[in-house]
């Protein structure tokens, strides 16, 4: 057991805990490491840039052929992102735009990925 110290209704207290196992610890890093990576941020400038001129056009083409048939789901994400100014590429929305690209056959998994990447 380890003696720690915690914050209890704005009291510092000092409790005893079980010791972390390396398995425990690997789970609090991990989580740790996941909750820095939703931090990370990309201008909208920076992330647009990374599409080639090709798969930028057939992205808005495939926005506006939707959005012509009632579905504004890519076209929003790709306006959402303009006026955020700033893309989280692991974010929830940002790895959902990424499935439905792929899934779109608009990009490959591969440029997909280094696109979304860090």
């Amino acid at each position: 057991m380890a003696k720690v110290q915690v914050m209890l209704d704005g009291v510092l207290t000092e409790m005893e805990a079980p010791d972390v196992t390396p398995e425990q610890r690997e789970v609090i890093r991990s989580a740790r490491s996941d909750r820095l990576r939703l931090r990370i941020r990309l201008s909208a400038t920076a992330f647009l840039a990374r599409f080639t001129d090709e798969e930028y056009a057939n992205i808005i083409g495939a926005a506006n052929a939707q959005l012509e048939q009632g579905n504004a789901q890519l076209h929003r994400w790709i306006e959402t992102v303009r006026a955020e100014g700033v893309v989280r590429v692991y974010a929830e929305q940002a790895q959902l735009a990424k499935s439905a690209l792929i899934g779109a056959g608009l990009l490959t998994v591969q440029r997909a990925n280094t696109i979304f990447a860090e």
